[in-house]
């Protein structure tokens, strides 16, 4: 799922905020906007693990509506528990050994669980990046069931999955009652409207609940949260401030992201320079093409270009050559890990491991934090390639 989609996001960079390490210090960051996690998470806002004596409830927040509750479930240790169900909780029941999934983020965290053999289905799984995955799917072991923004009711019930993975957008996130009226297990999963790099990060808990590998999820979250934190710390520390422009031109308009923005808290984090980042806008900022060349002009670095090489660059728009970064060859595009299919590990394992991704930006950044560093998701679009 969500190649079209991934590629909007590309260029707008949905979401916000900026922490330490046990909790948000966005004015020590610098920026204004200020979200308080969820209790019992270090960032994710968007999903809440409680303990009971039958199992679990899980409850997700609605991302559009603040304050709401989007959907609740309770996922069982055993026999269904009497009267939840009535009171709003979703009865699901593992274990799950054969899972329908409707994102690549969601194989990057069953991945990190060692739990992608279970995949049985995907809404786009020619787009896996994964190799052992996208081997099942050629293999026929991985069904496609629908497109990006449905699942196709029949390919689901032709492939008997336990559980199912929908991801929601706004104005989408009706209940497809066909499949509720089947039985299934039907778990919505809203990572990719976390505002944080490492609260989307922190929903593989959720994983880890629905795969019974909580320990496993909890230990992997850790070691990403540390590390990410530790190279935050060590930037802010040594780091100078490069000033760095975002995206491109795209029909006429030219999306970077606002302060309250994810892409922004890796901007932050990574040590660069950007001049929205008191802008408290949570999606991305359209700007016409005068306006980023009067504040860009001389940005050192370009991040983020959807194209494949400064050829193709220019071709596009030739008032590129104006910009420092073009000159310069320090333009990137977060192609370093795409397939054959045009997979893209940055939208698969670089959900799970955002310490990864900060690794790229100081290595671009600031390379003396870095110097042995090799660029691992990002690519460097000035070197010929």
């Amino acid at each position: 799922m969500r190649v079209f989609i991934c590629f909007i996001v590309a260029l707008s960079f949905v979401c916000c905020t900026s922490k330490g390490k046990t909790g948000r210090d966005n004015k020590a960051a610098g920026n204004a906007v200020e979200e308080i996690p969820i209790p019992g998470n270090k960032y994710a806002l968007g999903f809440m693990i409680n303990r009971i004596s039958s199992g679990f409830e899980l409850t997700l927040m609605d991302p559009w509506n603040r304050g709401n509750v989007f959907e609740k479930y309770l996922v069982s240790d055993g026999d269904s528990v009497p009267g939840k169900e009535e009171s709003g909780f979703r009865l699901i029941r593992p274990p799950f050994n054969r899972w329908a999934v409707s994102s690549t983020t969601h194989i990057g965290f069953m991945n990190a669980l060692g739990e992608s053999q279970k995949i049985v289905g995907s809404t786009s799984p020619d787009r896996i990046y994964d190799s052992e995955t996208h081997e099942r799917f050629k293999d026929g072991e991985i069904s496609k069931i629908g497109s990006d923004m449905e699942f196709n009711f029949e390919s689901v019930l032709g492939i008997k999955p336990d559980i199912i993975l929908q991801t929601a957008f706004e104005g989408q996130q009706q209940r497809d009652n066909r499949l509720l009226a089947t039985g299934m297990n039907f778990v919505y999963i809203l990572e990719w409207l976390e505002p944080h790099p490492l609260g989307r990060a922190e929903w593989i808990k959720v994983f880890g609940l629905l795969t019974g590998k909580q320990e496993e999820a909890e230990s992997i979250f850790g070691k990403v949260s540390d590390n990410y934190y530790l190279l935050r710390e060590d930037v802010s520390a040594k780091g100078s401030k490069p000033l760095v422009m975002i995206g491109n031109n795209f029909n006429g308009t030219w999306y970077m992201p606002g302060g309250g923005n994810y892409m922004c808290r890796f901007l932050e984090d990574a040590g660069f320079s950007y001049p929205y980042f008191d802008n408290e806008k949570r999606g991305s900022l359209a700007l016409n093409f005068e306006n980023v060349l009067k504040e860009f002009r001389t940005a050192d670095i370009w991040l983020n270009v959807s194209a494949s090489n400064l050829d193709a660059l220019l071709q596009e728009d030739s008032r590129y050559s104006l910009f420092k970064p073009y000159a310069s060859g320090k333009v990137y595009s977060v192609s370093g890990r795409v397939n054959s299919g045009l997979g893209n590990d940055y939208w698969e394992s670089g959900v799970v491991y955002p310490d990864r991704i900060l690794e790229d930006l100081v290595s671009i950044s600031n390379p003396d934090i870095l110097p042995d560093h090799k660029l691992m998701y990002y690519k460097n679009l000035g070197l010929g390639n």
